[in-house]
């Protein structure tokens, strides 16, 4: 009679060899986990740089080509500029070329549709609520204020009534005109009018004509503008009188600390 095949000694002979290979398994397993690299850790993207904070400090400035920055190499270069950037102020530049404080030439002279005065642009004041208003010049009345110096008076007086209403807590600040083409009679009343109406309105006031500040050297090549000199020059005498004011203004019951 045949034996019975116990079917157990099969899987006796192959248990081995299964063994072997599920060894094997986990060793190549294991090798091929420690060759791999090391799992990168999730990267955090880089956030942009916080917006620069943006000047409480508004000042808006009224004047002719040299507060619009005629002859400057570059915006920055114009004398606002610099003084804004050294206060800390934010610049509102209203400078149109050819004006006056009665002075409102031609549209291709100021580049604008219009060319208003001193006066006429005072009013806009209000609307933009300044810190600080500065008004520069009045050179380009001399012809005007030679004819008529009553009508000129009035109107300094007027501009600066004017921006006082509209900025009761403002501080006004009034440069004389530019004796680009020399201080002659007519310029140096001019001057004397708008020292006289700034400081009624407890303003600050600067005369480029005594002491003499401009050299031809500080003119542009065309030499009727100031140059990148010239209204660095400028610059560095409103920053004196402003830095003047900051001590006077503490000890004046009118004039308030320059912001």
């Amino acid at each position: 009679m045949p034996r019975r095949s116990d079917p157990r000694s099969g899987l006796r002979t192959w248990l081995p060899v299964i063994g072997v290979t599920a060894l094997l398994v986990v060793v190549v397993a294991l090798v091929r986990t420690s060759d791999s690299p090391a799992p990168v850790p999730p990267q955090r993207l880089p956030t942009a740089p916080p917006a620069a904070a943006v000047p409480d400090t508004i000042a808006l400035f009224l004047g002719d080509s040299a507060t619009a920055g005629s002859g400057a190499s570059r915006g920055s270069a114009r004398w606002t500029s610099l003084v804004s950037a050294e206060r800390g102020w934010r610049e509102l530049n209203l400078g149109r070329r050819g004006t006056g404080y009665t002075a409102s030439p031609p549209a291709d002279v100021c580049s604008y549709s219009r060319c208003p005065s001193f006066l006429r642009m005072a009013t806009r004041v209000a609307d933009e609520d300044p810190d600080v208003v500065v008004i520069a010049g009045g050179q380009n009345d001399t012809f005007l204020a030679h004819d008529d110096p009553d009508l000129e008076r009035r109107a300094i007086q007027a501009t600066f009534a004017t921006v006082r209403a509209g900025a009761p807590d403002a501080l006004i600040v009034a440069i004389g005109p530019a004796p680009i083409w020399g201080a002659g009679e007519t310029l140096r009343a001019i001057d004397a009018e708008v020292e006289a109406a700034v400081r009624s309105v407890c303003g600050v006031f600067l005369s480029l004509v005594d002491p003499p500040l401009l050299d031809p050297e500080f003119l542009a090549d065309d030499g009727l503008h100031l140059g990148d000199a010239g209204h660095e020059a400028v610059a560095k005498r409103v920053l004196a009188a402003l830095a003047e004011a900051d001590v006077r203004g503490a000890e004046s019951p009118c004039a308030a600390p320059a912001p």
